[in-house]
């Protein structure tokens, strides 16, 4: 989105990173609220599902992006797209390490933040090939001056600063093809996370809120349960002070029956 805002709304680099705070400040929210709600809940696929609806959602409204999209509308659109992507950023990995034994939780999740990189280092060169190929195709709008040709092919990313310099009319014309041309990155994009919507429906089920007891010579006296999640945890508080609210009431009746 920074190549969007410094080409085609000619903000400066500083400008277009303030303009990504939106979706930036929403991802980070999402992200904290989310793994709250994973914990409480202990369930973790519908929350996936959804996010990724809403990352669909929101990749859809990027196409919207155009020469005169006012502030407000991207502001917006920027936070629907932080919904559906920060709703994601720990459940993935939550998923992974609920559905596999405890010795393999390192292993696992080193290999999980390997695809994840490897994943956005392919996203960003993906990108960056459709976005150099529909500016070659859109190249034949352009007219024949001095460096026009670095805004055609390999060069065009890179040339987005000299795009303010242009002369109006012909600035016009350069402003129009990055527009298009981010447009047709974003439906690839989109494509992609329709296809991660469409697999979030082959994650397992698996409970969360699993319980195991840590025994001290196999003697049941010195036996504790621990619990994964604090929601179970305070259940098994509340378990005990119900308990132990029992044995008070009994030992007040047998006291009552020796008097």
């Amino acid at each position: 989105m920074s190549v969007y805002f410094q080409a085609v709304k000619g903000y400066s680099a500083i400008k277009s990173g303030v303009a990504l705070l939106p979706y930036i400040l929403t991802c980070c929210f999402l992200s904290a609220i989310v793994g709250k709600i994973v914990t409480h809940f202990g369930r973790y696929n519908e929350v996936i599902r959804g996010g990724f609806a809403i990352s669909v959602l929101g990749g859809g409204l990027l196409t919207l992006f155009n020469v005169t999209t006012p502030a407000y509308e991207w502001i917006l659109i920027e936070i629907v797209l932080g919904l559906g992507v920060g709703g994601n950023f720990q459940n993935m990995l939550i998923a992974l390490q609920a559905t596999i034994h405890h010795s393999d939780i390192a292993v696992a999740t080193a290999t999980f933040v390997f695809i994840v990189l490897l994943g956005s280092t392919l996203g960003i060169a993906i990108g960056g090939a459709v976005f150099q190929n529909q500016m070659t195709a859109l190249a034949g709008d352009l007219p024949n001056i001095p460096g026009i040709g670095a805004l055609d092919g390999a060069t065009a990313g890179a040339a987005v600063p000299v795009i303010q310099s242009l002369p109006s009319d012909v600035k016009a014309i350069v402003v129009s093809n990055v527009a298009e041309s981010m447009r047709t990155v974003w439906i690839v994009l989109l494509v992609f996370a329709a296809v991660g919507f469409l697999s979030a429906f082959a994650i397992g089920t698996h409970e969360l809120y699993s319980e195991y007891a840590l025994c001290d010579a196999g003697l049941e006296a010195n036996c504790s349960i621990r619990t994964d999640q604090p929601a179970m945890m305070n259940r098994k508080k509340e378990a005990s002070s119900e308990k132990a609210k029992q044995s008070e009431s009994l030992s007040d009746a047998s006291v009552a029956e020796k008097v």
